[in-house]
Order: structure tokens, then sequence, then C-alpha cells
């Protein structure tokens, strides 16, 4: 059979089919959350920058996690954080569990009073992190979308049997 009877929709079989139909929306979906964490990662990343303050920061035993907000001030208007590291924040709101340690809360560079570099959206001034890095959220649904759209593309030109 040639490559291009090959690529025909109709010489493809039920099995593969199915797959392509299952694979596509899937591939489509995670496409769609690396585009989304690329484009935040991104507009923090180049967005505004100004010196905030640590205004809260203790170690909460009970939930083993360290509890911190900062604030900061854009166009004369006051914003209150409590993200470290863009979208790879490990937690829920205001407690973090990271690999940071007490020390960096409660002495170091995260110590109640210590002024800090925030990195905020310029659209949106109330969003806002200390560490504008791209992380695991941007890189996993990235090697996903590489994976599962290979997959699509062998499976639509070579077949399952093949």
């Amino acid at each position: 059979m040639s490559f291009f009877k090959r690529l025909s929709w109709n010489s493809k079989t039920r099995e593969e089919k199915l797959a392509i139909k299952l694979l596509a929306p899937v591939t489509l979906i995670i496409l769609s959350l690396t585009c989304i964490t690329g484009y935040f990662s991104f507009i923090l990343k180049n967005g505004g920058q100004t010196t905030g303050i640590i205004t809260h920061s203790m170690v909460n035993e009970d939930d083993d996690c360290f509890v911190f907000r900062y604030e900061y001030q854009v166009d004369n208007q006051l914003y209150t954080g409590d993200n470290i590291k863009g979208f790879t924040y490990a937690g829920h709101k205001g407690c973090y569990q990271g690999s940071e340690t007490a020390s960096i809360f409660l002495y170091g560079r995260l110590a109640m009073g210590k002024k800090v570099m925030v990195y905020y959206s310029i659209n949106n001034p109330s969003f806002s992190t200390l560490n504008p890095a791209i992380g695991l959220v941007f890189y996993v649904p990235l090697i996903l979308t590489v994976a599962f759209f290979s997959a699509l593309i062998v499976i639509y030109v070579k077949g399952l049997s093949s």
C-alpha cells in the first residue's frame, strides 16, 4: 500500500480510528493546559516588578507548612500576596509546603519585615509571585503534549497493526 493511501482515513481499521478519536481530544486538552500555564508564566516573568515586604511569616506545626504573606504596591494601590513560586506553588492558599526550611521563613530571606522582589502581572497586579520560574506545572503538560501528539501521528501514519 502506498504511503498516501495509508494516510487516508478510509484505510484505517476500526481500532486505529478509535485510538485517533481518543488521543486527539486528550492531546488538545493537554496542549491547552500547556498554553495556559505557559502564558501565565510568561506574563509573570515579563510583567512588572516591585519591592514588597514580608508581613507575616510563621511555621504552622498543625498543618506542617509555612504560612506567610507579603505586601507590595503598584500604582499607589496596596496588594497582598502569598505565592512563592508562580505555578509550582505547592500547597493551598497561604500554606506553603515546599523544600524551604523553617529558618528561611523565620530568619532568612522570607522573615517578617524583610524586603523582597515581587513579580506581578501588568494586566492584573493582584496576581503575583516571589519567583516567576516556569516549573513542572508547565513542563509536564508540554512533555505529555509531545508524547500524545507523537503517538497520534504514529497511529495515523503507520497504524496499530504495523
